[in-house]
C-alpha cells in the first residue's frame, strides 16, 4: 500500500493480507503473534509465526460480535495498519491483544556487528 493512498478505515476496504491480520486478531482475542514478516506494508503469511493464545480462566471474556465482512475499524487496529505502511517492510516480533483489538506492537530491527541497522526504518517508524 503506497503511503499516498487513502487510509481505508472499514474492514471491507483492506487487502485480503490485511483483511486476514484483522480477523486474527478479533479471533486471538487475548494472547500476541510473534514473528510476523510484512513487506511494501502488507502482512505475509506464507512465512511461520507463532499465535500465543492467553485464556482469562477467572473472568468473563468479551466475544466480538459478529459482524459480517465489512465493518469499521478501531482506532488501534488503523494505528497498526498505519505503523506497517510506514515501515513498509519488517518483522513484527510481538502484537500483543485485548479484546480482540491491537494494544501493543514490537518490531524486530536486526543490528549488524558493526552496530548498525539493516532495516530502512528509523526508530519512531518513519523510513530514512
Amino acid at each position: 500500500m503506497s503511503a499516498e493512498a487513502p487510509k481505508p478505515s472499514r474492514c471491507g476496504n483492506l487487502t485480503n493480507s490485511r483483511k486476514r491480520l484483522v480477523e486474527t486478531i478479533r479471533s486471538l482475542q487475548f494472547g500476541r503473534i510473534e514473528n510476523l514478516h510484512f513487506s511494501r506494508g502488507e502482512p505475509q503469511f506464507d512465512r511461520p509465526m507463532t499465535i500465543i493464545q492467553t485464556v482469562k480462566l477467572a473472568g468473563e471474556t468479551a466475544i466480538p460480535p459478529s459482524v459480517g465482512p465489512d465493518f469499521d475499524l478501531k482506532r488501534p487496529m488503523i494505528e497498526l495498519l498505519e505503523q506497517l505502511d510506514r515501515r513498509g517492510a519488517g518483522v513484527i516480533h510481538r502484537l500483543e491483544c485485548r479484546f480482540g483489538g491491537p494494544v501493543l506492537v514490537e518490531f524486530a530491527m536486526p543490528v549488524t556487528a558493526e552496530g548498525t541497522r539493516t532495516s530502512d526504518s528509523g526508530l519512531d517508524g518513519t523510513r530514512q
